[in-house]
């Protein structure tokens, strides 16, 4: 889809809304904002989130961030963000953060067990607020192919309910039967499930960040509020992309490393486990972190 007419069709969307919300007062509310597809660039290093924006095309540089973002997520809402495990018609890219919210990766691998004979590619799933601060830096420059992004702290990307597939024409009936609303022509490849379980996360992975951030730089802390604004980007920017020294800790029975959770270390990009699971307990990281599904 060319960039013009994608534009064309933003314009386009609050009129639609306008009608729909007019006629279906209560209807659910999962559209967000239209985004482009993420970049399927090369996983690169880099050493702060803002260099991940200027350093190549891939979000993957900020993995290690994210995973921590991930477990300290998990400890706010318990087991609520998970891995899809492996499924031989699943594929996703090496840049793909392969993690939803429970209930949705229940439903994903409910259509991809009922539909062995077809392949579903998943460009996009989860983003954390570093993965994303990183796309709408690119799409405010027209980087990377990127011309539209939502903001940190708005993307349904960053609740866990999101999927992107460039085969969203074959999926659409399966994904639709199992509580994935799909968006549209105005964004295609994008699903969202909004079925039976599905959970408001909009703001956790920016609290999540701002605990972890006044864990590891207690001299220079900000509001723990899920907001994102000025003083959250300017510490996110300079932020290690492999992940902070001291990483999730929840306040579960048992302490650091109880479900959910990750122990004293936290988690980073050389953790593994396809379902997220690591020596600290069910869901969470013991001090080699967790990675998503099998990737570090």
């Amino acid at each position: 889809m060319s960039s013009m007419l994608r534009r064309a069709r933003l314009a386009v969307i609050p009129w639609v809304l306008g009608l729909t919300l007019a006629a279906c007062a209560g209807a659910d509310e999962t559209a967000g904002e239209v985004e482009d597809p993420e970049p399927l660039g090369e996983i690169h290093w880099a050493a702060t989130v803002q260099q991940a924006v200027s350093g190549g095309c891939s979000t993957g540089a900020v993995l290690g961030l994210s995973q921590q973002i991930v477990d300290q997520v998990n400890c706010l809402v318990p087991g609520i963000l998970v891995a899809v495990p492996a499924r031989p018609n699943f594929k996703k890219s090496s840049t793909t953060f392969a993690f939803m919210q429970k209930p949705g990766r229940d439903a994903l691998v409910k259509a991809l067990d009922a539909n062995p004979g077809k392949t579903l590619n998943a460009t996009s799933m989860l983003r954390t607020v570093a993965q994303q601060y990183v796309l709408y830096a690119w799409g405010k420059t027209k980087s990377c192919g990127v011309e539209l992004a939502a903001s940190p702290g708005t993307s349904n990307h960053e609740t866990g309910q999101a999927l992107d597939t460039s085969d969203y024409t074959a999926w659409k009936s399966a994904l639709q039967g199992q509580g994935f609303k799909w968006f549209g022509t105005a964004d295609d490849v994008h699903f969202d499930y909004t079925g039976p379980g599905a959970v408001n996360l909009k703001g956790k992975d920016v609290l999540a960040f701002q605990i972890l951030w006044n864990r590891n730089h207690p001299d220079d802390t900000i509001d723990e509020d899920g907001a994102y604004g000025p003083q959250t980007e300017a510490r996110l920017k300079v932020s290690p992309a492999d992940g902070f020294p001291k990483g999730a800790v929840c306040d579960e029975p048992g302490g650091p490393g109880g479900a959910g959770g990750s122990g004293a270390a936290g988690s980073g990009a050389a953790g593994s486990g396809a379902a997220g699971a690591g020596p600290g307990g069910s869901g969470g990281s013991g001090q080699a972190g967790s990675g998503a599904a099998g990737e570090g």
